[in-house]
């Protein structure tokens, strides 16, 4: 059990953070990068951070999180003007991919 729980601590303490700092920064740098396709949508965090967030402004923050609420996606509670999406080590990039498309599909049904 001793050794258990050292293995367990060196783990922690060295390979698991590691590993989803660069999970989530490759997550962060992909949803910077189809944000910035969707056009008219700017990133407000600063992209060298090594937080796994993303904030970025939307006329109707409060709309769009109702929205992506109703089609299974969760954003913190949204700010005025802004949307924050906080992805980690469990997300996957298809996640990632429904959020673009769910958010391109509210951006065109308000256009």
């Amino acid at each position: 059990m001793r050794g258990t729980l050292a293995s367990m601590r060196l783990l922690l303490r060295y390979e698991v953070p590691h590993r989803f700092e660069e999970h989530t920064s490759r997550l962060i740098r992909y949803l910077a990068d189809s944000l910035g396709d969707l056009g008219g949508l700017k990133v407000t965090t600063p992209l060298e951070s090594h937080a796994a967030i993303l904030t970025f402004e939307y006329s109707d923050p409060y709309g769009l999180a109702e929205f992506l609420g109703r089609n299974g996606i969760v954003v913190s509670p949204p700010r005025p003007g802004t949307i924050r999406v906080s992805p980690h080590g469990y997300n996957t990039v298809d996640e990632i991919e429904k959020f673009i498309e769910t958010l391109r599909a509210y951006i065109r049904a308000r256009a």
